[in-house]
């Protein structure tokens, strides 16, 4: 007894990615873009890419195998995107980041003037509906090829009959939203009148 016998081996240890990634975009029901920013970190090239955007009422929308995806959250709320990255050598990180999700702010328009032709109109967002405080840029189309832009507009319709009016407003976080209302345009009258010569 007493005899020893060694083995020896060598073990290569092989370089793992580094995953990351970005995005932009926060608002609801509107596609975020996400941007694989992963390293190979001087192992070999990255392979494979397995998002989880924490959204599990988007269904089979909820994942993707692909480095630069959308994605359409279902709800305003804070989301945890976990991104899984493999390299050619089978070797995996991932990393998981916060994405805030905000709502949609409200639209809707208010029409305070008559509505005549050749003569101005006033437009306004409905402030019953729109938290004017949380605005900050308003687009208007007058549904005639026009527009402008501003919290309170005005505008002349050359001709009589109906318009689509369009008021699209982003709020603060980026997030937008669109009213549409039908204004009717009438005719302006011609006046008219008779008279008898008197001696």
């Amino acid at each position: 007894s007493g005899c020893v016998n060694d083995t020896v081996k060598q073990v290569t240890t092989l370089q793992t990615p580094v995953a990351d990634f970005g995005f932009n975009g926060n608002c609801e029901n509107e596609a975020v873009a996400f941007q694989d920013g992963s390293q190979a970190a001087g192992g070999t090239e990255i392979s494979s890419w397995s998002w989880n955007f924490g959204d599990p009422s988007s269904g089979s929308d909820n994942f993707s195998n692909v480095p630069n995806p959308f994605h359409d959250f279902t709800s305003a709320d804070t989301f945890d995107v976990q991104l899984e990255v493999g390299n050619l050598a089978g070797c995996y990180d991932t990393i998981v980041k916060q994405v805030p999700i905000s709502p949609p702010p409200e639209a809707g328009i208010a029409v305070t003037s008559s509505t005549c032709e050749n003569t101005v109109t006033n437009f306004a967002p409905d402030t019953s509906v729109v938290d004017t405080a949380a605005i900050s840029v308003y687009e208007w189309s007058f549904g005639d090829g026009s527009g402008t832009s501003g919290q309170y507009v005005e505008h002349t319709y050359s001709t009589y009959g109906e318009y689509d009016v369009t008021l699209t407003v982003i709020d603060t976080a980026g997030c937008s939203a669109s009213a549409i209302t039908t204004i009717s345009v009438s005719e302006t009258p011609t006046a008219v009148f008779s008279y008898d010569e008197a001696c």
